[in-house]
């Protein structure tokens, strides 16, 4: 059963397979309880006292059980266990105290018996591979030995000839052919329970899964499944975007909300696609603000560049979008990421690596790819910048930050003088992040 620190894992089988466990059990035990009464009375009526004691504490046995298995609530492994031993324990009884091994005067067919227990061995301890043996050897032994008359022991109190003589024309009647039909219909209906159940958990499953993928990069989704609780891990080096709606509060007061929640959802979509097709992982978006990181979950080399080919694209995509801009900001550096929450839970990212990335977008310029001086390292071999100096970042003081300009067409110079240590080169391919 799932506990509170557990936020998702696949919708557990076993749980509605222990389900109908119990049932299947409760069932049995009701049976087992009926039938030592049903014979009790049968051995009372000719006054054969050895089977009259042996079902009665057989149906008090299975009665016991079952009024414990409705109070305590027993697991269905333990209840299981529990009831196979009332079965085998009056079985064997049975067979020891009126019968003797082999049967000797009347065949009984009692042992029988050993080959619906061994079914339900099969049927019950289903993942369960020693059990199941176990108990399955354990029958198939048992009746052997006694159909086959390989063990010579005396009944303890054989029954009366009168008495034997009914009671097998009972059996010719087809009594303990019955228990086989009630045990096989028990069967029936236990496994057409199960693969009913089955087929809806495997919808249910395939429902979650496709939401799960949605919300989750794959890995995480994964990982989330396999430990089935919150986790958070360190990435000593990745780059987090932030990209902001220039414009769209002003157009909160003239759109009908359907049309700006429609406007909104084609621009996200949009750059859904974009982080897709470059393989980063969208974080999340708020409000209008539209937050991505790159070399998380999965570690890349190249994470400063990619998020700043994504910008680019995402500019050009908002270009088409009239009264309409983006501010972008983008930073690198060490981040935890994790899943929280236990109900809506979410992956997400903490560390002053993001809070710098949102600096840079909120302290940047309008239709602009702004970077913080670590990002602009890794990012100068490939890509023009311009420095903007120095501006107030709450909490860490001033920063140099620099604007990305576009794509070198030629390789970067070593003239290091107007960018703090960094290439600089004018020949740029102004927007040239595709």
């Amino acid at each position: 059963m799932l506990t509170d620190e557990y936020v998702y894992t696949d919708i557990a089988f076993a749980e509605i397979r222990d389900k109908h466990i119990k049932r299947t059990v409760e069932i049995a035990l009701l049976l087992i309880a009926l039938n030592g009464i049903g014979w009790a009375y049968f051995a009372y009526t000719y006054q054969a006292w050895a089977m009259c004691t042996v079902d009665i504490v057989g149906a008090a046995a299975a009665s016991t059980l079952l009024l414990i298995c409705r109070i305590k609530r027993l697991p269905a492994f333990t209840m299981t266990h529990i009831a196979m031993l009332v079965a085998f324990g009056f079985i064997w009884a049975f067979l020891l105290v009126v019968e003797g091994l082999p049967a000797g005067r009347f065949p009984t067919l009692n042992h029988w018996w050993f080959v619906a227990t061994g079914m339900a061995s099969c049927l019950l301890f289903v993942d369960s591979k020693k059990w199941r043996l176990v108990y399955a050897l354990f029958s198939f032994l048992s009746f052997i030995a006694c159909d086959q008359g390989l063990l010579h022991i005396p009944a303890f109190g054989p029954l009366p000839d009168h008495v034997a003589e009914t009671m097998f024309k009972l059996m010719e009647a087809g009594a303990h052919s019955a228990v086989f039909i009630v045990f096989m219909l028990l069967a029936g209906v236990f496994i057409a329970s199960i693969s009913n159940a089955e087929v809806q958990l495997r919808r249910a499953n395939a429902l979650q899964e496709s939401l799960l993928s949605n919300m989750l990069p794959q890995s995480v989704a994964d990982r989330l499944r396999k430990e089935g609780k919150t986790f958070a891990d360190d990435y000593l080096e990745c780059s987090v975007l932030f990209a902001d709606l220039v414009g769209f509060t002003t157009l909160t007061t003239k759109m009908r909300p359907e049309d700006l929640v429609k406007l909104l959802d084609n621009i996200f979509s949009e750059f859904d696609e974009l982080t897709e097709s470059l393989h980063l992982e969208k974080i999340k978006t708020i409000g209008d603000a539209y937050m991505v990181a790159a070399g998380l979950p999965a570690p890349r080399p190249d994470h400063a560049k990619a998020l700043v080919s994504l910008a680019f694209k995402m500019r050009e995509t908002i270009r088409g979008y009239a009264d309409l801009n983006v501010r972008i900001g983008i930073h690198s550096g060490a981040v935890i990421a994790g899943v929280i929450g236990r109900r809506k839970f979410m992956y997400d990212l903490w560390g002053d690596t993001v809070n710098i990335a949102s600096r840079m977008e909120s302290h940047g310029v309008v239709d602009e790819i702004q970077v913080s001086e670590h990002t602009a390292e890794l990012i100068a071999d490939e890509f023009a910048l311009k420095p903007r100096g120095e501006i107030e970042i709450k909490g860490r003081g001033l920063m140099n930050v620099f604007l990305v300009a576009g794509k070198h067409i030629v390789r970067p110079t070593l003239d290091t003088s107007g960018c703090n240590g960094l290439p600089t080169n004018q020949q740029y391919i102004r927007g040239g992040g595709k």
